[in-house]
């Protein structure tokens, strides 16, 4: 259901050529790098409970079609709380060249448990951006496409990209910024079907670095990196603080997996050559033969 008014008057899409696409600001008015317009879309088959039946979506501005990068958010960030929390981040990867979309179902307060089922409607979200008529002039749905999270919904997106959907959907790679454990997450059911990035900092809550870390080590899948990096706190790729530290990481590792760019490949694939501007501690590479 729509728990949020505001929302109410910019989700009747009767006529797919009337869309009311709005310029999207990043949080607090930073410009993004190219001119980003975003929308909200009603949503049916959503699992969780909380916050909004809606799909939020932010693109570049302008006429050619993107792949498509559906982002899971944490625990109390459903609904409106979406934006006063994942703004930066969601407009930053769609000023990559993407349809960025994410679900604002979900709690709106964080001292209620994150729902267990909020990897499939991120794949929903996915699956729905891929076939919807309303996205079909801007979507590249040949390109493949990409999973990211933070927080619990880190931990979500891994748990999404184990699934055969997963393949079914092409994607191509799943990012977890400082995953965390929430209750029932069993970490025997990920097993990424594409390679994955963990990132995490010095400055997390010592119990979600020890799970990333954790994760890294039992998880198994085609690939995986873990990055640990200085000064980023657990909040670290949400608007608040605002620091952003993993943005270099995000962008090189999108390069290389979404876009194939060899020299964004030569420093993800491995841990010998540094990302530039990414204050990294620790890295873990490692790729089944």
């Amino acid at each position: 259901m729509l728990q949020s008014t505001k929302f109410q008057s910019l989700v009747k899409h009767e006529d797919v050529g009337a869309v009311p696409w709005v310029e999207q600001l990043t949080y607090r008015n930073a410009t993004p790098s190219i001119p980003l317009v975003s929308s909200y879309f009603p949503m049916t088959g959503y699992k969780c409970e909380g916050g909004d039946d809606l799909v939020f979506v932010v693109r570049p501005n302008d006429n050619n079609k993107h792949p498509v990068m559906s982002f899971a958010h944490g625990v109390g960030s459903g609904g409106d709380r979406l934006h006063e929390y994942y703004d930066g981040v969601m407009s930053h990867v769609a000023s990559l060249g993407f349809v960025v979309v994410a679900h604002m179902n979900g709690v709106v307060n964080s001292k209620l448990p994150y729902c267990n089922e909020a990897y499939l409607d991120q794949l929903h979200s996915l699956e729905w951006a891929l076939e919807t008529v309303e996205l079909k002039a801007h979507v590249d749905a040949e390109a493949g496409t990409g999973l990211f999270g933070n927080s619990c919904g880190a931990s979500s997106t891994l748990l999404a990209a184990s699934q055969e959907k997963a393949q079914t959907l092409n994607v191509k790679m799943a990012i977890a910024g400082h995953p965390h454990e929430y209750f029932a997450f069993n970490v025997a059911n990920i097993k990424p079907k594409v390679p994955v990035l963990m990132l995490t900092g010095d400055r997390d809550k010592e119990q979600n670095r020890q799970f990333a870390f954790d994760l890294q080590e039992q998880i198994k899948g085609p690939e995986k990196l873990i990055v640990e990096l200085e000064g980023a706190a657990h909040n670290d790729m949400s608007d608040f603080p605002q620091v952003h530290q993993g943005i270099p990481m995000y962008e090189r590792y999108i390069a290389c997996k979404m876009l194939g760019d060899e020299e964004s490949c030569r420093m993800v694939e491995g841990c010998d050559t540094p990302v530039p501007s990414a204050n990294v501690i620790t890295c873990q590479f490692v790729a089944d033969p």
